[in-house]
């Protein structure tokens, strides 16, 4: 098993501080921004940092003005895009390909 090396790691706020930063973001937005963008209407149940921690390493991306709120599928599109992953194929309801 490689063991990554602790500098190189990005600091995590975990446990009780992030569920109250959590909480006080989502009471705030309760709405995800990017369907609301394309007029659709959908709670939020992630709390997404707007500058990816694992490409903006400074103290800035911890601030409140770096988080959004939004819902599970836009998170993961989001996730996707920041990694630098394609976007996946989506399908219609009898399986073919939507471009």
């Amino acid at each position: 098993m490689q063991v990554q090396d602790q500098s190189s790691m990005t600091n995590r706020i975990r446990g009780r501080k992030l569920q109250a930063i959590r909480n006080r973001v989502l009471q705030a937005n309760p709405l995800c921004v990017e369907c609301a963008k394309q007029g659709r209407v959908t709670a939020a149940t992630q709390v997404d940092h707007i500058i990816a921690l694992v490409n903006e390493g400074n103290e800035d991306a911890y601030d409140d003005s770096n988080r959004q709120a939004l819902c599970d599928e836009c998170h993961e599109a989001k996730t996707r895009k920041d990694l630098g992953q394609r976007e996946r194929t989506k399908f219609d309801s009898i399986g073919r390909a939507i471009w």
